[in-house]
């Protein structure tokens, strides 16, 4: 029985030590992620000069877009940011991803070369990683939550015999 605790004990430990490395990284990207979208949110919202003109007079789009696109993009990383409502991370998930393709190919429409759109891979790939090590984070607790009423479970029949 004492054997049985101990290797529940090593079970558990490296369980968790792969968990609390998960978690890490996916507040690290997503951190770095939020940051990112934020200083491209924070000069929609508040109308700066140079972000209504990019916006606007060289991608062509309405006055009222500029804003627009500035309050989504701050409650979709509230949405990804707010632990829990996974079904609205999922979607807040889809519309960053949709956002970045949109700036790319608003871009590339409007004549900039392929070049200048690079930079917009850190975006998708910080985006994508936080999208996975989420999925990670909640597989990895979802096991563990699982493995601790399979243990409970097997000690109390064990108790019995």
């Amino acid at each position: 029985m004492e054997y049985i605790q101990i290797k529940e004990y090593k079970t558990n430990f490296k369980e968790r030590w792969i968990m609390k490395k998960v978690r890490i990284a996916y507040w690290t990207v997503t951190t770095l992620f939020s940051l990112l979208m934020l200083f491209a949110a924070v000069p929609a919202i508040m109308g700066e000069a140079s972000t209504v003109e990019l916006i606007t007079e060289h991608l062509g789009y309405p006055d009222y877009f500029v804003f627009f696109s500035g309050i989504v993009k701050v409650i979709g990383l509230a949405a990804i940011l707010i632990p829990g409502f996974p079904r609205l991370k999922e979607w807040a998930y889809a519309g960053m991803a949709f956002d970045l393709v949109g700036v790319v190919y608003s871009g590339l429409a409007s004549g900039e070369p392929v070049a200048s759109n690079l930079p917009m891979l850190v975006y998708f790939l910080l985006l994508a990683g936080s999208y996975v090590l989420y999925h990670k984070l909640n597989a990895a607790a979802g096991a563990a939550a699982a493995d601790a009423g399979n243990s409970k479970q097997s000690r109390l029949v064990g108790a019995g015999g």
